[in-house]
């Protein structure tokens, strides 16, 4: 019996001892990510009013992080109806049926005489284009002999078909902080994940703007 006492006490100063260090640990605990560097450089034009079929094209993907990207992207996008209610986004599967006939491969930049092809052949007025570049896990590797994570990158630009004329171009530029030397090296993505995000928001805004 005054053993299983002896047990108990035990565990009652443990847990007092536990209790009583908890607000130091919180206290020491990871702080706020440290702030993102953000750069934005467009031309102030807004989207003319004559505007009004508009088709989204952006690069296909096999790295399923940057597909989810462009998926989000491709989403807000609708959004834009918002600001502009006569606007009509042209649907993705019939883009996709004009890329596989006509054997575009959209796995990089699209030059603009096939934005404009492809515009005509979807009955679309003007051509939305997405690019993201954002820092591979090869990128934050060597971010940690070089010191510096690349930065994202998120590219929009909407260009007429008829004209080929470019009447918004956006480039978001976001440098994510490079984690300490002590840090583990997965402590890069979420960083690299939260200049991302921060590039699609603010490339979504200035379009929203643009088309008021």
């Amino acid at each position: 019996m005054a053993y299983g006492q002896r047990g108990e006490c035990l565990v009652l100063i443990a847990s007092a001892i536990g209790l009583a260090l908890l607000p130091a640990c919180i206290a020491s605990g990871p702080g706020p990510p440290p702030p993102l560097a953000v750069e934005a450089s467009h031309n102030p034009t807004q989207i003319p009013a004559s505007v009004e079929r508009l088709a989204i094209i952006y690069p296909r993907s096999a790295d399923p992080t940057l597909a989810a990207i462009y998926a989000h992207l491709e989403a807000r996008t609708f959004l834009l109806k918002l600001s502009r209610p006569s606007l009509q986004i042209i649907d993705r599967t019939h883009l996709t049926s004009v890329l596989e006939e006509q054997r575009f491969q959209v796995s990089g930049l699209v030059s603009d005489d096939s934005m404009a092809r492809i515009g005509h052949l979807l009955g679309a007025d003007s051509i939305l284009s997405y690019r993201v570049e954002r820092p591979t896990l090869h990128d934050q590797f060597r971010a940690r002999f070089s010191g510096q994570v690349p930065p994202v990158r998120v590219f929009s630009k909407v260009t007429l078909v008829e004209s080929g004329e470019v009447v918004f171009h956006h480039v978001v530029t976001v440098q994510p902080p490079t984690p300490s030397e002590e840090a583990p090296f997965t402590d890069a993505e979420p960083l690299v994940q939260e200049a991302v995000k921060t590039g699609v928001g603010q490339t979504l805004l200035a379009l929203q703007r643009a088309f008021q």
